[in-house]
């Protein structure tokens, strides 16, 4: 801090938290005194910089020496960035201050169009970045399945949020048939992956957040342990190995059925870039490594044919 003139400017930075793609709108990122009690907000200016590689303006506000700083962003990775900002005297004055803040960017799981919010017919699950960072770095071979789903759904995620288009989410269409919304339904117990006697719900109040701690109490999901609070699913269990039909209640003659294995597979397809979208997500097809085969329509449900014809998942028919 450097003293200009008769006045001292101080700062506190700020925690903020968000999803990837979600914009931030006129979020107070510091908080500033100034020992001139009658300098007014429009003798400051202030610059953020956001901790991703942008800078921007900020606005500030306040009077009798207290000072709010506030700007709008959009993080577009996933993470922990460090926000700076200063604020500074206009000419001739020369007192500055910096205060220094943080973002934390969790993932936005089932944001089917990437854009960080949840949408007509999406169905999503907030998860932080402490969790969803243990998440994606956990074993394949952790004996609770929900594990393996997560990371994949995750990794998933994390494609659509850089662009890639979601298998079954035609362009211009809502949500409900796609991958990374079939993978959430099955996360949060929902139809049709509702389950006896269990299903794998890792939400346990239902409110689309995972909530996450050092202890199991109240929470969906153990830091310390690295671990779900509920009892595991295990690959012995009915989310795991019951068929299901994600098309039709009662199911309809022809229809695919699949399970929970199907869906894991399906994501890890779509994340080895084996199942990928073509043609601004108009289509969906199977890369052998040299060439793009099966091509169909990125229509609801039609990934899952895709998959079958490539011999990923059995999925049986409804006779």
């Amino acid at each position: 801090m450097v003293v200009g003139e008769h006045d001292v400017l101080s700062g506190s930075g700020t925690s903020l938290s968000t999803n990837t793609n979600q914009a931030l709108s006129n979020v107070v990122v510091a908080n500033f005194t100034d020992t001139d009690l009658v300098t007014p907000a429009s003798d400051l200016v202030a610059t953020i910089n956001w901790g991703d590689g942008t800078t921007t303006t900020g606005t500030v506000t306040g009077a009798n020496g207290s000072f709010a700083v506030s700007g709008s962003h959009t993080y577009t990775s996933a993470g922990t960035d460090t926000i700076t900002t200063t604020l500074s005297d206009r000419s001739p004055g020369t007192a500055t201050a910096t205060a220094t803040g943080s973002a934390t960017v969790g993932i936005l799981l089932g944001d089917a169009n990437g854009d960080g919010v949840q949408d007509n017919g999406e169905t999503t699950l907030s998860v932080p970045w402490a969790a969803a960072q243990q998440l994606l770095n956990a074993s394949d071979t952790n004996p609770d399945v929900r594990i393996s789903m997560m990371k994949q759904a995750l990794r998933a995620q994390l494609n659509i949020d850089a662009g890639e288009a979601d298998p079954g989410l035609f362009p211009g269409q809502p949500a409900g048939h796609d991958l990374i919304t079939e993978a959430v339904d099955w996360l949060r117990g929902l139809s049709p992956f509702t389950y006896a006697p269990t299903s794998a719900n890792v939400d346990i109040n239902h409110d689309g957040i995972l909530q996450t701690g050092a202890t199991s109490i109240g929470n969906d999901y153990n830091t310390v342990t690295q671990a779900f609070t509920t009892p595991p699913q295990k690959a012995t269990m009915n989310a795991w190995l019951q068929y299901v039909d994600t098309i039709h209640s009662p199911p309809q003659s022809g229809d695919l059925l699949i399970n929970g294995q199907d869906l894991r597979n399906a994501l890890a397809a779509f994340n080895a870039n084996q199942l990928v979208t073509l043609m601004a997500g108009t289509q969906v097809g199977w890369n052998n490594g040299s060439v793009t085969t099966d091509i169909q329509p990125n229509t609801a449900n039609t990934f899952w044919n895709v998959l079958a014809d490539n011999h990923v998942i059995a999925a049986p028919h409804v006779s």
